[in-house]
């Protein structure tokens, strides 16, 4: 009896361990935040925001999905698609470091990042407008912020932001001087900036960006009048043409060096290679075009001398 008992204990046991063994370990988190927009959370507090077009504006901090988890968020990535930093999305995420925002978001919303206090760098696409009222008010860590020309900035958006010591600010002296600012950003407008460029660089088809040659396209930025490198590769069967500025021939030089003084975004065009064919007739190679011209032209002459010797 005892044998038996003992064998069921240890066969219990083993149905125990395998069935723990089969439960998955955790994923993290995830949901919508948006009517096309997801997000993601890994068990290390990693955020990852996915899809296209507008985060969701919450009422309430509390309506956010993220306030449950304002102690566990540590790092956000935005990836390119999402249009807006949703209003009150991240307000008290208090362990939050770092925040990766795209080109392609046109604005941050009220309270966005409010009393984020472990936030210490904010950096805002070119195609950002609005940071809208609060949005980094009491991020006491905010030590410097990089934007472009043409941002307004709210009101008390970066208030109470006392450790800013610099803005990296990609646009000319005058619109510096210009620059929006509404009432309650002491700190932020008291800083000089430090005047920056961007080099955004596009592969037309048929070729690539980078010295590597594996990407259709590289913003790369430095500070202004300082040294850039731009390379171009051609895809195998194409050539380099050059590289065109504003709709105009800028460069033919597939590695280029340039110092800019303003953001700029240079399109490197690339044309196929036609094929050569060999000529069974002559021994020679002909591109498709110049074979196709020669073989009218000798139509031409047969024909001529037929209607010659037919008169």
């Amino acid at each position: 009896m005892k044998k038996l008992v003992s064998i069921l204990l240890t066969l219990l046991l083993c149905a125990t361990c395998f069935a723990v063994a089969m439960v998955p370990a955790s994923a993290g988190d995830g949901g919508k935040c948006g009517e096309n927009v997801s997000w993601a959370m890994d068990n290390e507090g990693n955020v990852t925001i996915t899809g296209t077009g507008p985060m969701t504006e919450y009422n309430q901090a509390s309506d956010s999905p993220f306030y449950d988890k304002r102690y566990e968020v540590k790092t956000i990535v935005i990836e390119d698609g999402v249009t807006s930093v949703g209003q009150r999305s991240f307000v008290y995420c208090t362990n939050l470091e770092v925040v990766s925002i795209p080109h392609s978001v046109e604005y941050i919303g009220v309270q966005a990042f409010m009393n984020c206090d472990s936030l210490s760098y904010l950096s805002v696409g070119e195609n950002c407008t609005a940071i809208r009222d609060y949005a980094c008010r009491g991020c006491t860590s905010l030590r410097s912020v990089s934007l472009f020309g043409g941002t307004t900035i709210s009101k008390y958006a970066f208030g109470g932001c006392s450790a800013i010591e610099r803005v990296y600010f990609y646009g000319t002296d005058d619109e510096w001087a210009n620059l929006d600012v509404d009432t309650g950003n002491t700190y932020f407008r008291n800083v000089n900036p430090t005047y920056e460029v961007m080099v955004t660089q596009i592969a037309g088809p048929g070729g690539y960006i980078n010295d590597s040659g594996t990407q259709t396209i590289v913003r790369a930025s430095s500070g202004r009048g300082e040294l850039q490198m731009v390379w171009a590769r051609p895809a195998d069967g194409y050539r380099f043409v050059g590289w065109y500025k504003d709709g105009e021939l800028y460069s033919t030089e597939a590695e280029l060096t340039i110092f800019p003084t303003e953001n700029m975004t240079l399109t490197a065009k690339f044309e196929k290679i036609e094929e050569e064919s060999h000529c069974a007739w002559c021994g020679g190679h002909h591109d498709n075009a110049g074979l196709i011209e020669m073989l009218i032209g000798w139509f031409h002459g047969i024909l001529a001398l037929l209607l010659g010797a037919r008169y």
